[in-house]
């Protein structure tokens, strides 16, 4: 986890088998009061094809809420809204995007927005050159 940026203590990595998608760690949210985080890092990626995504979620999350993951290639911002609904029924958002030369700086992340008292988690966040 030192590589991720995490912008708030509203979400967190914990051992929590019950809120995984797989093995026994995840990105866990909560809190009683409004929440809001992101969690990012920055990569140099080679030329090619790239797949981001991951696994959300969650509920309680208030009529406001908002998620998403995220990339930013020079400056420019290309993100994929996803949504928490219920325990244990997973999302997966996925964004595709191609690096044109080699040794580009590249930010991925997510970001979440509810309201207090919602709750979830990410999981299996990938990065895969296709």
């Amino acid at each position: 986890m030192s590589m991720w940026t995490i912008s708030s203590d509203v979400i967190s990595r914990k051992n929590d088998t019950n809120n995984v998608h797989s093995g026994d760690w995840t990105l866990h949210f909560w809190s009683d009061q409004p929440i809001e985080y992101t969690v990012e890092q920055t990569l140099t990626l080679d030329a090619g094809s790239y797949t981001y995504g991951g696994f959300l979620e969650g509920g309680d999350a208030g009529d406001s809420a908002a998620f998403a993951i995220y990339v930013i290639i020079d400056g420019v911002e290309v993100s994929e809204d996803t949504m928490v609904t219920k325990w244990q029924e997973w999302k997966n958002p996925e964004i595709s995007f191609d690096i044109p030369s080699d040794a580009t700086s590249v930010t991925i992340g997510i970001r979440g927005k509810a309201e207090a008292k919602g709750w979830g988690a990410w999981d299996d966040m990938y990065l895969n050159m296709n």
